[in-house]
């Protein structure tokens, strides 16, 4: 049988990265699987894959030798199987699995029924359900984890939109930051929750406060531990071995919470199960009786059933890809500039707009119509680039704001100045001023502005009086110490200048030889501590080796002598910290720039505050020397939250003020 040609690039591309992983041919064969299920595959292209894909695995040198052995695929598939039953189990009339595929939203309910079907196996040429793939069932897993997450956080942040205000204004700002991962999602949706039930968003029992209340209290506990779990166990592509250890952690994602992994400081990974999550979610109400419409504007005014198009339930989805206005190459490709927006009708007849974060556009992928979620934001000096996600297809496309005019609106929103903004350069603004504060926030997540002057300029003299030092910049929450450290290091889009002359790459220096002596130029790298993670040692260690190997970028054949990572043999101390920080400035000045004389590096540690708390063996501070142990030209930037704010935890002051007390830099 022929194959298509993009099914056989597309095999092969998973072949070499297998073996580039050292994977076996049993895994290549698993990725395969798993993504053809991803792909929605007939039957026929399925045959035909796979047989092009077991006639490569058959001829690779380079595939590790199978350590599968029959027994163990076959109890994996039983181990899904068997848990597919529980869930089938509580789909019996009334239960919360029914309720789902038929209540909630399409977007959700066509992954949670997707999700049950992969745990059933998927359904040969011959209608015979097939071994079930640990691997599909955790890629489905985590793709069902993710909309429900996403598409939750849309919601309210629509509502709130809609709401106008305060609330509004920081909706916009937090939706359309760039660089979006599934912890910021996971903050985002937090924080949405906050304000969505706040009492400025109506009586508790209005729809947007009471559903952010059930999303607390039932939606929040899986999402606040899902980023860490996905991060170590889901994000980055590398599955286990044996597939019974892959069914475990299916399992563990979605009935027990019990992963039997470590997490980056050795705890235990746990999350509460997906299938309790939502049967609470459905208990408790959340989108019952919400039916989820795309609404035609070109339809006849009186004929409602062709106007609006029901998305509620996960048969929706399958009447929705057969519609004339979803497929462009039929009968509706008259209107392919058209976007449909949708909406939410609530119990009570009222409607709640979901547009632009949420709606039926133009797939760049397949040129349908596909209801697409709101994913990233890309290029937004540029009017926009807008990763969006279609979950039913397995469709993702890039769309421009100039072409999608409801989003490139609503960036544009966020370029205009607050009312209370006098007109003044924020480069030469006193950061003691509110405004100055609020504006600093704008910017911050737009991440389009000039780093203030008064920060730069304090940090300049610091370096120019002290041959080494740690500078501890204290500042409250908004007023935008992630971003200037991201300018400072180059780890953004901004476009800060050197912080000094001797941290310029491009500035003049006569003889950087081994003869004459002069300075190698300076490097910045920083780590950023963040709550949502809260890695140990290890993690600060691999980020700053990664950063100091690009920004010093060593040639191939200087590789090997470049320092070895901070090795975790016994307890890791300041004093080692800072002996391995200095091998790497006298690699650099040797084998890079050709003299004998190190340049300067300043080590940024972002957000103290957010770290892991002490008294664990992988507390990552523990690395943070005294003053003292810095030789020349070495220099710690640290930012945190105020010792006396009320958010900060106890430990800045117990544990990290006594090291730096002649080193605190205020910003009120």
């Amino acid at each position: 049988m022929t194959i298509d040609r993009d099914d056989q690039a597309q095999v092969l591309l998973l072949r070499h990265a297998a073996e580039q992983a050292g994977h076996s041919r049993d895994a290549f064969l698993a990725q395969v699987q798993a993504w053809l299920e991803t792909a929605g595959a007939d039957a026929a292209r399925r045959e035909r894959v796979w047989d092009f894909a077991a006639d490569c695995a058959e001829r690779s040198n380079a595939l590790a030798p199978d350590l599968t052995a029959p027994a163990d695929l076959a109890a994996a598939g039983e181990a899904l199987r068997a848990l597919g039953r529980r869930m089938a189990g509580v789909g019996a009339a009334g239960g919360w699995l029914e309720r789902v595929r038929e209540r909630w939203p399409a977007p959700i309910a066509h992954e949670v029924a997707r999700l049950a079907d992969d745990l059933a196996g998927p359904r040969g040429a011959d209608g015979r359900r097939l071994p079930p793939s640990p691997e599909a069932a955790l890629l489905q897993a985590r793709d069902t984890a993710e909309v429900l997450i996403k598409f939750s956080a849309c919601v309210l942040l629509q509502g709130l939109l809609a709401a106008g205000g305060d609330a509004a204004d920081w909706a916009r700002r937090a939706a359309f930051q760039r660089g979006l991962s599934v912890g910021n999602w996971v903050q985002m949706l937090r924080e949405a929750i906050d304000h969505a039930a706040s009492p400025e968003q109506g009586p508790a029992d209005d729809p947007l406060p009471a559903l952010a209340r059930v999303l607390r209290a039932h939606l929040l506990p899986f999402a606040n531990a899902y980023p860490a779990l996905r991060n170590r166990t889901l994000g980055h592509g590398a599955r286990n071995a044996d597939p019974r250890e892959t069914a475990d952690l299916v399992r563990a994602l979605l009935e027990t919470g019990k992963t039997g992994q470590a997490g980056q400081g050795g705890e235990p990974l746990r999350c509460e199960p997906l299938f309790d999550t939502l049967a609470k979610l459905v208990d408790a109400g959340a989108f019952m009786g919400w039916r989820l419409l795309a609404l035609d504007a070109d339809a006849a005014p009186d004929d409602a059933a062709v106007g609006e198009i029901d998305l509620t339930g996960a048969a929706a989805t399958a009447h929705w890809l057969k519609d004339p206005r979803h497929d462009q190459g039929g009968s509706g490709g008259g209107h392919r500039s058209r976007r449909l927006p949708l909406a939410f009708e609530l119990p009570d007849g009222a409607r709640l707009a979901l547009s632009p974060l949420l709606a039926a556009r133009i797939c760049q992928q397949c040129g349908r119509r596909d209801v697409l979620i709101y994913d990233n934001l890309r290029e937004a000096d540029r009017g926009g680039r807008f990763d969006l996600l279609d979950y039913a297809r397995g469709h993702s496309s890039r769309l421009k704001g100039s072409d999608e005019t409801d989003l490139g609106e609503a960036i544009a929103g966020l370029d205009i100045p607050l009312a209370d903004l006098p007109p003044a350069d924020l480069r030469d603004a006193p950061l003691s001023q509110g405004w100055v504060l609020r504006a600093l926030d704008r910017a911050r997540v737009d991440r389009n502005y000039d780093s203030p002057a008064y920060l730069r300029a304090d940090l300049a003299a610091f370096l120019a009086e002290n041959a080494s030092g740690v500078y501890w910049l204290q500042a409250p929450a908004h007023v935008g110490k992630t971003t200037f450290i991201q300018g400072l290091a180059g780890d953004s889009d901004l476009s800060d200048a050197p912080i000094e002359a001797r941290f310029d790459p491009h500035a003049t220096r006569t003889g950087t030889s081994q003869t004459t002596g002069a300075a190698a130029p300076g490097a910045i790298v920083a780590y950023y501590c963040r709550k949502e993670y809260r890695p140990g040692v290890g993690a600060l260690l691999a980020r700053l080796e990664e950063r100091l190997a690009a920004v010093y970028d060593p040639s191939d054949n200087v590789k090997n002598d470049r320092p070895l990572l901070l090795t975790r043999d016994g307890e890791p101390t300041p004093e080692r910290f800072v002996a391995w920080l200095q091998a790497w400035r006298e690699f650099a000045a040797r084998h890079i720039h050709l003299t004998r004389t190190t340049g300067p590096l300043i080590v940024c540690i972002d957000g103290l505050d957010e770290s892991r708390p002490p008294g664990e063996a992988d507390w990552p501070l523990q690395l943070l020397p005294s003053p003292n142990l810095l030789p020349d030209g070495l220099y710690l930037v640290l930012t945190s939250r105020p010792l006396d704010d009320p958010t900060a935890p106890a430990f800045l002051g117990t544990h990290i003020a006594p090291l730096y007390a002649g080193a605190l830099h205020d910003v009120a």
